[in-house]
């Protein structure tokens, strides 16, 4: 009777490893299939990234959408490799009226023996428009690796260039979206004996 006890004891605790094994590879497969699909992921919300984030090989794009940005105001897209890769990497931005800007293209480098010298790139970004944007960080590696995201907002457009004391005298102040060839004409009366300046 122990004989069979014991041998229906050990039966059920093999079975039972068994199931939590198959099951267990089965949320692996899982999870290295939705790894996969994430190559083209899409992050929305309206607070700014400030985090590294994986991108797999050989191409990634993440994409942030519903960015909201206020008019006015530069923010500052930072990237830093924070894993001893390289890649290139494309920063593509769309404004509320689905217009495209390619604002980044560069290749990103840290030597695997000097790792504590990172790529880390700054870009300014002045808006002319309130509303939502979308960003997009396309990668092309080898291998994969981290990327670190920080878009912060800065100061208004021009506001750190123009003296304290003359903020308070501005007779025109207007940031407007250029592409090529286009003028922007501003109809203002200016006093004579006065001296204005151009920013």
């Amino acid at each position: 009777m122990d004989i069979k006890k014991t041998t229906t004891f050990f039966f059920i605790l093999f079975f039972s490893y068994f199931l939590a094994a198959t099951n267990y590879i089965q949320v692996g497969n899982t999870q290295i299939r939705s790894e996969i699909e994430e190559n083209k992921a899409k992050i929305s919300g309206t607070d700014l990234p400030d985090k590294v984030y994986t991108f797999l090989a050989p191409e990634t794009d993440l994409t942030f959408g519903n960015l909201f940005l206020e008019k006015y105001y530069k923010y500052y897209i930072y990237v830093e490799l924070v894993t001893p890769h390289n890649c290139t990497l494309t920063i593509t931005l769309w404004d509320p009226d689905n217009k495209q800007y390619d604002i980044f293209e560069n290749n990103l480098f840290i030597d695997p023996e000097d790792a504590g010298m990172g790529s880390y790139f700054e870009t300014p970004f002045g808006t002319a428009l309130t509303g939502d944007y979308t960003i997009r960080f396309s990668v092309s590696t080898v291998e994969n690796l981290n990327l670190y995201i920080r878009i912060e907002k800065g100061p208004k457009s021009l506001y750190d260039k123009i003296p304290m004391e003359e903020q308070e005298n501005i007779v025109l102040y207007h940031v407007t979206r250029f592409s090529n060839g286009m003028n922007q004409p501003h109809n203002i009366t200016l006093k004579t004996d006065y001296m204005y300046k151009f920013y």
